[in-house]
């Protein structure tokens, strides 16, 4: 019975190692299960994470560029604007100008008239015959330098327009240019 009670004492003994040693086997994998977990989950966050902040940065970026395009836009309507305004300036100043020339050579000419009326005065005590050429010379006269100082200004007028609508179209293709640039580079 000792033999037997040996016998059995040793099976139990291994069969309480197994027991043992398949429970430790069992809690190792549990173990490495558990950590497994652990680190696809950290991992998974992590992922998480980056794909996150990196929406956030790009509607950020899109954003930027967004108002970026908005303020180009607005300065090259206020390009565009300024030098319609500039243009409206000019034009104004030249036809003040225009106006001031034909008052003053409506001033001359009413002088020459008056001076020529002088003259033909003068000349009717010299002599009649004379007087009536020289009045009739002195309006030629004045109706020429008239004719001459109005086309002239009509000249000069023609000219500044014409450099002032060139100007105001080369602005504006200037800001039109600078937006198309600007959006280009977004």
């Amino acid at each position: 019975m000792l033999v037997y009670s040996l016998i059995t004492s040793r099976y139990f003994s291994v069969l309480s190692r197994k027991a043992h040693e398949g429970a430790l086997n069992t809690a190792k994998i549990d173990v490495a299960e558990a950590r497994m977990k652990g680190e696809i989950g950290e991992r998974e966050r992590q992922g998480l994470t980056k794909q996150q902040i990196s929406k956030i940065e790009a509607d950020t970026s899109i954003l930027e560029t967004e108002r970026k395009k908005d303020k180009a836009a607005a300065e090259a309507s206020l390009t565009t604007k300024q030098t319609e305004l500039d243009r409206d300036i000019q034009l104004a100043k030249i036809a003040a100008k225009r106006a001031a020339e034909a008052r003053d050579a409506e001033l001359q000419r009413d002088v020459e008239t008056k001076r020529a009326h002088m003259e033909l005065e003068r000349l009717r005590a010299t002599g009649v015959t004379q007087a009536m050429a020289a009045k009739e010379t002195a309006k030629e006269n004045t109706d020429a330098n008239y004719y001459n100082l109005t086309k002239n200004a009509d000249a000069e007028l023609y000219r500044q327009q014409k450099e002032a609508e060139a100007q105001c179209e080369f602005r504006i293709l200037a800001s039109e240019t600078m937006l198309c640039t600007d959006a280009n580079r977004r």
